[in-house]
Formats: C-alpha cells, sequence, structure tokens
C-alpha cells in the first residue's frame, strides 16, 4: 500500500473512533460551509454542494475562526506604512 492509502486508513480508523453522539447535522454543515470557504470555493459551489438557496443561508450558517480573523488584521496592517512621517511644516502651517 502506498503512504496515501496508508493515510487514508489512518484518517478512517480516526473518524470510526469518533464519538459521533457528539455531532450534529447543523455541526457539520457549519464546519463543511467554513471548510469550503476557507478552501477558496466560490460561494455558489458552497451553496449547491449544501443544499443552501441564498448567500445568506450560507452565512447563517458560516463562522469566522480566530486564525481568519488575525490573518486579516495582519493583512491591514501590512497595508499600513510601517515609516513614520515627519511634519516638517511651521506651527502647523500647511500652506
Amino acid at each position: 500500500m502506498n503512504s496515501a492509502g496508508a493515510r487514508d486508513l489512518d484518517r478512517l480508523s480516526f473518524a470510526r473512533s469518533l464519538p459521533l453522539h457528539l455531532f450534529t447535522v447543523h455541526g457539520l454543515r457549519r464546519t463543511f460551509i467554513d471548510l469550503t470557504r476557507r478552501a477558496g470555493a466560490d460561494g455558489m459551489v458552497t451553496r449547491a454542494l449544501t443544499g443552501q438557496v441564498t448567500e445568506a443561508m450560507t452565512a447563517h450558517y458560516s463562522t469566522v475562526g480566530l486564525d481568519e480573523k488575525r490573518e486579516a488584521v495582519a493583512g491591514v496592517v501590512r497595508l499600513v506604512p510601517l515609516t513614520k512621517t515627519v511634519d516638517r511644516t511651521v506651527d502647523g502651517d500647511r500652506n
């Protein structure tokens, strides 16, 4: 068996050991929607896969993780110049 097949077997073994009574259909739906969004799937594709009709319903089932929030803030910080500008006007006169 190749390494990919062994990895799939490991995943299957792990999945079988999960306490399925702790999972809900809504929780699985939320997780799937979050994963497809993070994977970069188009919203229409996600709606087609999950049976959602509207973008609003897909958003209802979606959550934004802390890592995504941190990544967004880091992206904003990258847009802001880190060099300090010096005000060279006299007494605030900008003419």
